[in-house]
C-alpha cells in the first residue's frame, strides 16, 4: 500500500512508480523529488542543477516548459497529495463521504415531503370537511326556506280566518241591529191599530172583571198581510171570545208557562253550543253554527202557545244566540290573535336562522379559499390524548376505536392510546390491528398483582382493580408522556359526531376558570323523553361528576395522584373533599352513549335497560369552536341561571305532567316554538319545588329522570336544581329555600328501586 508522501529527510518510501521523468532515477535516501505544475516529477539532481541558484529555475528538465516546483514531502498541497494515494482508499474514502452525504440529503428531502404530504392530506381533509359543512348547512337552510314558507302560508290562512270572522261578526251585528228596529216599528204599528177595540163581554169573565181592556204582549207583534190577524192567532176563529177581558196581560209568566219556556231555552241553547267539525290544523276552537231568524221562529212556532208568547220567545232565543255566537267569535279572535303573534315570533327567529345560517356558509366558504383564517385562539392548540380504558371486550374494543378513528379530525393533536389491565390475548391482537393509528401500553393484569380488598368488600374487588388501572394509565398519560390533558372513554362507549369538536372547544375552559374541574360529554337524564332534541349547542354546568366519556387537567392529576384511592374511584372523586365546590360542563344531548356491551362488566348493567341504554347520542354535529362558549364562565353563567329559576313560574307536579300531556297545548308549542340560548317563549318554563330527598325521588319518578344520590348531589345538579325537558316544556326540580344543598345522609330507600 502507499504511502503518503514524505518529506525530504524522511526514511519511508514513495510509490514504486515515482521517478525522476527526466533521468528514470528511483526515490532512495538521501535524494529529494520535486512535482512541477505542469506536472511532471523531477529529482533534485534534474531540476537543480549545481551552478544555477534554485531561485532562478523555472524550466521543467522533462517538457523544458517555464513551472514552479514543489517538494514531493508531507507539507505537500493536500489536491497534489492525493495523486499520490492508493486509489482504493481514495475510493473507499470518497464511497463514505458520498453515502454520508446522500443520507443526509436523504433524511432532509424525506423529512420536507412528509411536511408536505400531511399539509397535502390536511388540506384535502379540510376541502372535504368544508364541502360537507357546505352541504349540511345548504340543506338545513333549504329546510328553514321550507319552514319559512310553510309558515307564510299559515300565516295567510290565519290572516284570511281572521278577515273572515271579523267580517261574519259585523254582519250579525248589522243582522241583529236590522231585526231589533224591525221588531219595534212593527210592534208601534200594531199597538196603534189595537188602540181603540174592545172585547166583548160574556157570562165567563167572573174570574178576570167586566172592564174592557186592550191585550198587551211584552214583545211588539210583527203582522204580516199573507198571515191571519194576530187577533185570530189570539182569540181564535169563529164567535166564541176570550175569558181574558180584565187586566193586562204583559208576560209569559202570567199564563203560567213559564217552566216550559225555560226548558225551550235550556234545549234550544244546547242545540246551540253543540260543536261543529272543523280542520285539526286550523287553530281555531269549534263553532257552534250560526241560526237564521226564521229557523228561531220556527222552532218556537212548534209549540202551542198564542203567537205573542211564540214570538216573543222566540225573539228572547235569538238574541240569547246571538250573544253566545259573539262571545264565541271573541274568544275565537283572541286566540288567533294569539297564534298570529306567536307566529310572528317565530317567523323572526327564522329569518335570524337563516341569517346566521347564511353568515355560517360564508365563513367556511372564506375558510376553503383561506384555510389560515381558520385560526381560533379558543381552539386548544396541544394535543388532547384520547385514552381508552379496556380489559377481555375484544368486539367492544374494536367498535369503539373504530368510531374514534372515523370521527378524529388529526391524529396528532388527538392521539388514541388504548390501555389494557387483563390479559386477554383477543384484545391485544385487535389493538394491534390498527396498526400505528393507535398506541397500546400493557400493565400487569390486576388479577396477578398484590392488591389489597378489605374483607367486607371482597364482592367488589373489581372496582378496585379498575382503580389501580386508572391510576397507572392516567400516570404514564401525565407523568411519563407529559400532556396537559386527556380524553378519558372506556371500551363500551359509543360516539358522536361532534365528540372531538366538543372537547376541542371547551378545554380553554378548564384553565380560565378555577371552578371548573372537568369536561364530561354524558348526560346522566339524556333519554329522548326529557331532553330538548333540537338543543344540540345547550350546554350546562353541574355540579355532579358524571364520568363516561370525560376530560381532565394535569393540573387536576397532580392534585389526585397522591392520594388516589385503592377502590370506587369515581364516588371516591364526588366526595365533597375532593369535590371542593367545583363543577363540570355537560351537553344536553350526550356526546357519548352505551353500547350492548356496556350490559357486560363489573356493574353487572346496574340502571342499564331502565336507563343507560335509553340515553340519547347527538347525531347532528355542531361547530362549538366556531362559537363563543365565555358564557359558561362561573362570573357568566350564575347570574343568569339563578334569574332563569326565578323568573319560572311555580307549579305543581300534578299540573306540569298535566300540561305535558295535554295535546292541544303539545300542538301549540310545537307549532311555534323555538330555541337557542337563555330564550325562551313566555310559560314554556317552569319550576317545581321538591322538600327533602323523598320528594325529590318521588317527583323525580314522575318526570322518569334518575331519582338516585352521589355524596347528596343528584345526577345533573347545579345549585340543587335538576332540569328536564318534556314535550317541549322546560322543568326546573329546585329545592326550597329551606332545604340544605347536598346533604350526604340522602339516600334512597330500597323500597324506591333504582
Amino acid at each position: 500500500m502507499a504511502s503518503s508522501a514524505p518529506d525530504s529527510s524522511s526514511s519511508a518510501p514513495l510509490a514504486d512508480w515515482v521517478h525522476c521523468n527526466s533521468c528514470f532515477s528511483i526515490p532512495k535516501r538521501g535524494l529529494s523529488f520535486f512535482i512541477s505544475s505542469c506536472m511532471h516529477v523531477s529529482c533534485a539532481k534534474c531540476t537543480y542543477s549545481s551552478d544555477v541558484p534554485r531561485a532562478f529555475v523555472t524550466n521543467c528538465a522533462a517538457c523544458k516548459e517555464n513551472c514552479r516546483f514543489q517538494e514531493i514531502n508531507r507539507d505537500l498541497n493536500p489536491e497534489l497529495q492525493q495523486l499520490f494515494h492508493n486509489p482504493k482508499d481514495l475510493i473507499a474514502q470518497f464511497v463514505t463521504t458520498i453515502t454520508k452525504t446522500v443520507e443526509f440529503q436523504n433524511e432532509n428531502r424525506s423529512r420536507l415531503m412528509k411536511h408536505r404530504s400531511e399539509k397535502k392530506k390536511k388540506a384535502i381533509s379540510y376541502a372535504q370537511q368544508s364541502r360537507k359543512e357546505i352541504k349540511q348547512l345548504r340543506e338545513h337552510e333549504r329546510k328553514l326556506i321550507e319552514e319559512r314558507n310553510w309558515m307564510n302560508i299559515e300565516m295567510e290562512k290565519k290572516h284570511a280566518q281572521y278577515c273572515k270572522l271579523e267580517f261574519k261578526m259585523m254582519q250579525q251585528q248589522q243582522e241583529l241591529e236590522t231585526m231589533r228596529r224591525e221588531m219595534q216599528t212593527n210592534g208601534r204599528d200594531f199597538n196603534k191599530q189595537n188602540s181603540t177595540k174592545t172585547l166583548p163581554t160574556t157570562g165567563l169573565d167572573s174570574g178576570f172583571g167586566s172592564s174592557n181592556k186592550c191585550l198587551l204582549t211584552s214583545t211588539p207583534l210583527q203582522i204580516r198581510a199573507n198571515k191571519k190577524s194576530a187577533m185570530t192567532e189570539v182569540f181564535g176563529e169563529g164567535d166564541t171570545l176570550s175569558p181574558i177581558v180584565d187586566g193586562q196581560l204583559t208576560t209569559p209568566d202570567m199564563l203560567g208557562i213559564k217552566r216550559k219556556l225555560a226548558s225551550i231555552f235550556v234545549r234550544s241553547k244546547a242545540r246551540l253550543l253543540k260543536p261543529r267539525l272543523v280542520p285539526p290544523n286550523d287553530g281555531l276552537t269549534a263553532m257552534p253554527p250560526l241560526p237564521s231568524p226564521q229557523n228561531v221562529y220556527q222552532r218556537a212556532n212548534k209549540f202551542s202557545f198564542p203567537s205573542s208568547i211564540r214570538l216573543s220567545s222566540a225573539i228572547h232565543l235569538d238574541e240569547d244566540a246571538y250573544e253566545l255566537e259573539q262571545q264565541q267569535l271573541k274568544k275565537e279572535l283572541d286566540q288567533l290573535k294569539l297564534m298570529m303573534k306567536y307566529g310572528k315570533e317565530h317567523m323572526q327567529a327564522l329569518k335570524k336562522s337563516l341569517k346566521d345560517h347564511e353568515n355560517d356558509e360564508n365563513r367556511v366558504l372564506s375558510n376553503l379559499k383561506h384555510p389560515k383564517a381558520v385560526a381560533n385562539h379558543r381552539i386548544w392548540k396541544e394535543p388532547i390524548p384520547v385514552l381508552v380504558f379496556a380489559c377481555n371486550r375484544a368486539h367492544a374494543v374494536d367498535q369503539h376505536v373504530r368510531k374514534l378513528l372515523k370521527y378524529r379530525p388529526s391524529k396528532q393533536q388527538f392521539p388514541i392510546i388504548v390501555s389494557q389491565d387483563c390479559d386477554d390475548q383477543d384484545v391485544r391482537n385487535t389493538v394491534e390491528g390498527f396498526g400505528d393509528e393507535v398506541q397500546y401500553i400493557k400493565h400487569l393484569s390486576g388479577n396477578k398483582a398484590n392488591i389489597t380488598v378489605p374483607n367486607e368488600h371482597r364482592m367488589y374487588s373489581a372496582y378496585y382493580r379498575i382503580a389501580r388501572h386508572y391510576k397507572l394509565a392516567l400516570s404514564h398519560v401525565f407523568d411519563k408522556l407529559g400532556h396537559s390533558s386527556v380524553i378519558i372513554t372506556e371500551d363500551d362507549l359509543d360516539i358522536a359526531p361532534d365528540f372531538f369538536e366538543y372537547f376541542s372547544a371547551t378545554r380553554y375552559l378548564l384553565s380560565e376558570d378555577p371552578r371548573l374541574w372537568c369536561v364530561s360529554a354524558w348526560n346522566d337524564n339524556g333519554k329522548s323523553n326529557n331532553i330538548d332534541i333540537m338543543a344540540n349547542d345547550l350546554l350546562y354546568r353541574s355540579d355532579f361528576f358524571s364520568g363516561l366519556g370525560w376530560m381532565m387537567t394535569s393540573k387536576l392529576w397532580n392534585e389526585f395522584a397522591p392520594i388516589w384511592p385503592n377502590g370506587f374511584w369515581d364516588d371516591w372523586m364526588r366526595d365533597p373533599l375532593r369535590r371542593k365546590g367545583r363543577q363540570c360542563i355537560r351537553p344536553e344531548i350526550s356526546r357519548t352513549g352505551m353500547s350492548p356491551d356496556g350490559k357486560i362488566g363489573a356493574s353487572k348493567g346496574q340502571f342499564f335497560s331502565k336507563h343507560l341504554a335509553k340515553v340519547v347520542v347527538n347525531n347532528n354535529p355542531y361547530e362549538f369552536t366556531q362559537h363563543n362558549l365565555d358564557y359558561l364562565l362561573e362570573d357568566n353563567y350564575l347570574p343568569w341561571f339563578r334569574k332563569e329559576i326565578e323568573s319560572s313560574p311555580l307549579k305543581s307536579i300534578d299540573d306540569l305532567i298535566q300540561m305535558t300531556l295535554d295535546k292541544k297545548r303539545n300542538l301549540s308549542i310545537k307549532s311555534v316554538r323555538y330555541a337557542f340560548h337563555f330564550k325562551t317563549i313566555d310559560n314554556l318554563k317552569f319550576r317545581e319545588e321538591y322538600t327533602g330527598n323523598i320528594d325529590y325521588i318521588q317527583k323525580a319518578d314522575r318526570l322518569s329522570i334518575m331519582h338516585d344520590f352521589k355524596a347528596g348531589v343528584p345526577r345533573t345538579a347545579y345549585e340543587g336544581t335538576v332540569t328536564c325537558s318534556i314535550n317541549g316544556l322546560r322543568i326546573y326540580l329546585v329545592p326550597q329555600s329551606s332545604v340544605k344543598w347536598y346533604d350526604p345522609t340522602w339516600e334512597v330507600p330500597p323500597s324506591y328501586g333504582d
